[in-house]
Order: C-alpha cells, then structure tokens, then sequence
C-alpha cells in the first residue's frame, strides 16, 4: 500500500473519530466508578444544653466521621450508603446516621425508587458547575437543601466555588435515643451550611455547618428549648486528601472533554495537510 494511501486512511479514520469520541465514546464515560468510597473525618465541637441550670454546658469535641460506601449496582444506578456517626470523649453516642442513596453513575444525581426515599438533587454537585445553584442532601438532615453559589475560592491552589444555605431541618427520626423524642417531642434544627466543591467534577473538598437544636411539642409543634448547638468542618488531613482526589478528577475530565477531542482535530488536520500536499507532488511528478 502506498503512503498516500495510508494518509488518506488515516485522515477518514481520525475525522470519524472526532465525533464517535465527542457524542458517543466520552459521554459514556462514568463520573463514579463502581469502586467509589468517600471518606472524611471531622472536627466536631458540640454545646450540650442543661435544662434544669437553663444554660448551654459548654463546648466538647466529640468524635465523628463521615462515609460513602456503594453497596449495590443495577445498570448505571449505583447503590450508597451513607453514615455519619458522632461520639462523646466517653463512646456514648451523640447520633447515628445511615442513609441509602440511588445514584445515577454518569452525573451523581439522586434517582427515585432506588434510595430508601425519593430524593432530588445531587450526592455532592453537578459536575461541570456554571456557578448555578443545585440541591444537595446532606446525610445529616435528610432534605432537599438549596446550595447557593456564593464566591470563587482557592484551596492550596485548587479552585473551588463555595456554596451557602441556611435552612430548618427536622431530626426526630433519627433522635429517639433521647428520652420522649418521637413520642411528645421533636428535635428542630436551625442550620447554616457551607460546602467547597471543586466545579469540573462536582467533588465535595470539604463543608462546615453549624447548627441549634431545639426541642419541641409534637402535638403543638411549639419549640420548647434547645438540646444542643454544634458545628462540624473536616479535618485539616481529610480536607488535603480531597482537594487531591479533585484535583485528580479535574485533570482526567479535561483529558476526556478538552485534549483528546484537540490531539485528534490535530492528527485530522495534520493528515489532511499531509495528504494534499501529497497529492500535489505526486501530480508534479507525473507531469514532469
């Protein structure tokens, strides 16, 4: 086979390329793999209210960890468990939390009937943010929360966009370890939430919340007085970990949407030109 035979191959095979790879191949590129984990310790500061003195106890660190582990997969949907465990210095539990979360591996979003409750929203983001707002579920509050995009940051040298929202949660369901608690009382929380997420992959570099709990009438739904009042942020070693799993996760996203698409534009220009100027000298020879 001659060279301007291979050229010409090689032209039709990479112009081919270009689109099979920008419609087809990279959008079935999946944002979470099926061996996805998330993992993240937190500093946790609680205040304990004692009711009978009328006054909050003072601030404790309490110990606490937060996880995302798949658990099961059907097609594209990934199952993940969620749990977010806190402990006072002595091992007595402060809460418990495991939440299932149906995700679609492709973007991260929430999918209805594969969780264990309909949910709207995202596991952290969207990936390819335009500094939109978005839903987000945060496993301590179990509800859609409205994250509004706030300010562009840097985090060792990272750009992150950070997100704000203050909202009210209900936490009965999940604190009828505390006595009369689902049964005449309720557990209300006012909540301020900030999250850092990193925009080409959506990845959660790190949040902090704080928040007051309050106790109320079930019947009346009258809030009483406060439980506790406490704020959660990641540690310093899990917030480095995760701006350099962003990180990783950025680059391979520009290499899948940017650079592959350009290198094979280029080898299609680049053959292209290789084979008319081919052409030309070969129409030169054989007029000669």
């Amino acid at each position: 086979m001659k060279a301007i035979d291979i050229l010409a191959i090689l032209v039709v095979i990479s112009i081919i390329l270009i689109p099979v790879w920008i419609f087809f191949i990279e959008p079935s590129l999946n944002l979470y793999s099926t061996d996805f984990n998330y993992k993240a310790d937190l500093i946790s500061r609680d205040n304990f209210y004692d009711k009978e003195k009328n006054t909050f106890t003072g601030e404790i660190l309490t110990d606490s960890s937060l996880n995302y582990e798949i658990v099961d997969q059907k097609n594209n949907i990934l199952i993940i468990k969620n749990s977010f465990d806190v402990k006072k210095p002595n091992g007595d539990k402060v809460i418990s939390i495991n939440r299932l979360y149906g995700i679609d591996q492709k973007n991260g979003k929430h999918i209805s009937k594969y969780g264990d409750k309909n949910r709207n929203g995202y596991l952290f983001s969207p990936n390819n943010l335009e500094k939109e707002d978005f839903n987000y579920w945060h496993v301590n509050y179990d509800s859609p929360i409205n994250m509004k995009f706030m300010s562009e940051e840097e985090i060792s040298g990272l750009k992150v966009y950070r997100y704000e929202s203050e909202f009210q949660a209900d936490q009965t369901k999940d604190l009828t370890n505390l006595p009369n608690v689902g049964k005449s009382l309720g557990i209300v929380l006012d909540v301020s939430l900030i999250t850092w997420v990193e925009p080409y992959s959506g990845h959660l570099v790190k949040y902090e919340d704080n928040a007051i709990a309050y106790y109320y009438n079930l019947k009346t739904k009258q809030k009483l007085y406060p439980w506790n009042k406490f704020r959660n942020t990641f540690t310093f070693d899990s917030t480095v970990k995760h701006i350099r799993e962003a990180q990783q996760e950025k680059e391979d996203i520009i290499i899948e949407e940017k650079i592959i698409p350009i290198i094979l534009i280029i080898i299609s220009l680049s053959s292209l030109l290789a084979l008319i100027i081919g052409n030309k000298l070969l129409s030169k020879i054989k007029n000669k």
